[in-house]
Formats: structure tokens, sequence, C-alpha cells
């Protein structure tokens, strides 16, 4: 009988740093992956937030999703994945795997201030409604 992994998003936060920490992720997910479900991805959220202010954690999320997603649930990843100040990204083909990982690649590269600017840009996008 095979075990089932444990759950991503509590594994991850106990993986964390006790404080201070910049943290990068990618999230790479199929198209029905449990982990990715709009409640689990708004928990997620709510549980990175908590984090973040407790320990002063700098979360940086990128999402690469395989296959056709749900748009619902692709609107879900980029809503966490601008919140953690990164992209999300959908491969349908391999033609898209190359452009979207350079695209992350670069991402995790660019400076600190460019992700305070994708999180400061998706905050005003929020309150704007």
């Amino acid at each position: 009988r095979t075990r089932a992994p444990p759950p991503l998003w509590p594994t991850l936060l106990q993986e964390l740093p006790e404080q201070g920490a910049d943290v990068r992720v990618v999230l790479l997910s199929g198209a029905e992956g449990t982990e990715t479900a709009p409640r689990t991805c708004a928990a997620a959220a709510c549980a990175m937030a908590l984090q973040a202010e407790m320990t002063r954690t700098e979360f940086f999320l990128c999402s690469l999703s395989l296959g056709l997603v749900q748009t619902q649930r692709l609107e879900h990843l980029e809503e966490l994945c601008a919140w953690g100040g990164g992209l999300s990204y959908q491969i349908v083909g391999p033609e898209d795997l190359h452009p979207a990982v350079e695209a992350v690649q670069a991402h995790f590269l660019s400076e600190a201030r460019t992700r305070a600017e994708r999180r400061e840009f998706y905050a005003a996008k929020q309150t704007a409604g």
C-alpha cells in the first residue's frame, strides 16, 4: 500500500526558519492537484501571512501549473503568487516550459524591490476591487 505524501502547505510552514528569512518557493502542480484547490490556496495564504508577520519572514512564491487548469484555480494561484511577490504560469505544452522557467528564474534573481513592487501592485488592486 502506497502512503500519501504529507500535505504541502503545513509541511512547508514547518520547514521555515524561525526568524527573518527570505524564503523562495516554486510550486509545480498538476491540473487537478489538491494542494492548489481554491480553498487550500486561501488557507495557505492566511497561514503564510500569519507566519510572515510573526517571524518577519519574506515569502516569494511562484507557480508552474501543468496541463489545462480550471480558470478559477489559476486565478487563486495567481493571487497567492502575487501576494508572495511572484509569478504564476500555466504550462499546457512542451513549448511553454522553457519560457516559463526562464521568467521564474529571472524573477527569482531580481532585486527584492521588484518583488515588493509586485506585492504593492497586488495590494492596490485588492483595495481598488
